[in-house]
């Protein structure tokens, strides 16, 4: 039988640190991780090996390949993120789903927020926030669900995350 999770209060929307307190710091503290696969990390060497003119035109290409990117992307850049092309194209491709790409998006803001930096390369990405490999599937499932909102019928999301002022102790802007 599966487990019924308690929706988060309405009022958690309105609170400033609700994104960060209640999904990024759970995540980053009992989120599973597992190295690369192979597919990966053939990704992640085909963008550090690179050049720019080949990452810009991987940018494209990813882009007309899923919406993953541009979703990534313009989370990312509401959050006040300045990420490389490098970094957009991996976790926009990487995120099988658009609440993946939400969702991470949101813990690179938790990460740069908590080492006190508006940019870091996607080569320090890898190594600094993420040596271990990334979140697994069944993480971000997890977590995906454990940020929902009981809207008490109100007809407006139900996904905390898709709330700016409850993100605004991790928004660099």
């Amino acid at each position: 039988m599966k487990e019924t999770l308690e929706k988060i209060s309405f009022i958690e929307t309105e609170k400033p640190d609700a994104v960060e307190r209640i999904f990024c710091e759970e995540l980053d503290s009992k989120g599973e991780r597992e190295p690369l696969n192979e597919s990966v990390m053939s990704v992640l060497v085909a963008l550090v090996m690179s050049d720019p003119e080949k990452i810009k035109e991987m940018l494209a290409s990813a882009k007309k390949i899923t919406g993953t990117v541009s979703i990534f992307e313009s989370r990312a850049t509401s959050l006040g993120l300045s990420l490389d092309e490098k970094t957009v194209i991996f976790f926009g491709l990487i995120s099988g789903t658009p609440g993946i790409a939400v969702m991470y998006s949101y813990y690179l803001a938790y990460v740069f927020t908590k080492r006190e930096v508006k940019e870091m390369a996607f080569d320090d990405i890898m190594v600094d926030t993420f040596p271990d490999g990334l979140f697994t599937d069944s993480t971000l499932t997890e977590f995906w669900e454990k940020q929902k909102v009981d809207t008490g019928g109100k007809n407006t999301s139900d996904n905390l995350l898709d709330y700016p002022e409850a993100s605004k102790s991790i928004t660099l802007t």
